[in-house]
């Protein structure tokens, strides 16, 4: 059997650009290197995460009209006034003495309590978490991007949500999942779309009777995490004939990078390359192999990436 792997590459770097376009811009038409600077803006002060009693607080200041109000919910006006601080570029000139003055400040109250005085006074700041503390944030709750699934053998397990979403409503179960169980959920909730594997598709068609289910509440159904054949394809189309579509994608792209779509669907194929992606495959060298070059049992890889403009993509996978 062909072994498959996954070479992935995120778009940090294009995505890096456009989140510092002064500096990109600016040091490199003045044909001078960028140099490191941390996580703070090299041309905004204070622009950056500000040590506080209890953890990190992130803030940002872009006018005197607002340095005027951070210096006042610091409690240090003096800020405002004396030279080596007044304007943005006396800061930035003199910056380990400011952000050493202002951490002195911080340092008597906790984040969260930082975090609400700047707010309050019209200014934008926000906490930086560690990791536990990402999960407790009201807002991560409301938006539902941690689960909570029953998993067989380990209980409560909580998980992340999916972070993209568009609306409608989604149907989960805690029970193990099986073929009659399947059945029984798309009879309860007349789901419109059905999530599913070809394993689990495959021990649905085997259930004794199974193609006087109802299913017609279903538009489509979408398949990932293995390869679909033909023949499963077909028997399910025989039996219910509500559309299949496979596709493949990754956790390290958040989402489907290749796949068939209603309407337009190639049994036994991915189907084809998802707008805003292009992908290639590759040979253990990380060289384009052509189409039909590919030999049995020799490793290749998929190349994807997203970011790239839709007219320069490959028109099927």
């Amino acid at each position: 059997m062909e072994r498959v792997a996954f070479l992935i590459e995120p778009e940090g770097l294009r995505l890096g650009a456009l989140l510092n376009p002064e500096t990109l811009v600016i040091r490199r038409t003045a044909g001078v290197r960028p140099r490191r600077v941390g996580n703070r803006n090299e041309n905004v002060t204070p622009a950056e995460a500000l040590q506080c009693a209890d953890g990190f607080m992130n803030v940002v200041i872009l006018n005197p009209d607002q340095y005027e109000k951070f210096c006042r919910v610091l409690g240090d006006e003096g800020l405002v006034t004396e030279g080596r601080f007044a304007t943005n570029a006396a800061r930035i000139e003199n910056h380990a003495a400011f952000k050493a003055r202002v951490e002195a400040a911080l340092s008597k109250r906790n984040v969260k309590d930082w975090v609400e005085r700047m707010v309050a006074a019209g200014l934008a700041a926000g906490p930086i978490y560690e990791f536990d503390q990402v999960f407790e944030d009201p807002q991560v709750k409301h938006t539902g991007m941690v689960r909570e699934v029953e998993q067989p053998g380990l209980g409560t397990v909580r998980m992340l949500g999916f972070p993209f979403a568009v609306g409608g409503a989604t149907a989960l179960f805690s029970e193990r999942s099986t073929a009659e169980k399947m059945f029984e959920v798309i009879n309860r909730y007349r789901p419109t779309i059905l999530t599913t594997v070809p394993t689990m598709i495959n021990s649905m068609l085997n259930v004794p009777g199974a193609s006087a289910e109802d299913v017609s509440s279903l538009r489509f159904c979408y398949s990932a995490g293995e390869a679909l054949p033909k023949e499963l394809y077909e028997r399910w189309m025989n039996a219910f004939g509500v559309d299949i579509c496979d596709g493949i994608g990754s956790a390290e792209m958040f989402h489907i990078y290749i796949t068939n779509r209603p309407g337009d669907i190639k049994p036994g194929s991915l189907g084809r390359i998802v707008e805003g992606y292009e992908a290639k495959i590759v040979d253990a060298d990380n060289n384009e192999v052509a189409t039909g070059e590919t030999e049995h049992g020799k490793a290749t890889r998929a190349w994807v990436e997203a970011g790239c403009e839709p007219e320069d993509m490959p028109g099927a996978a």
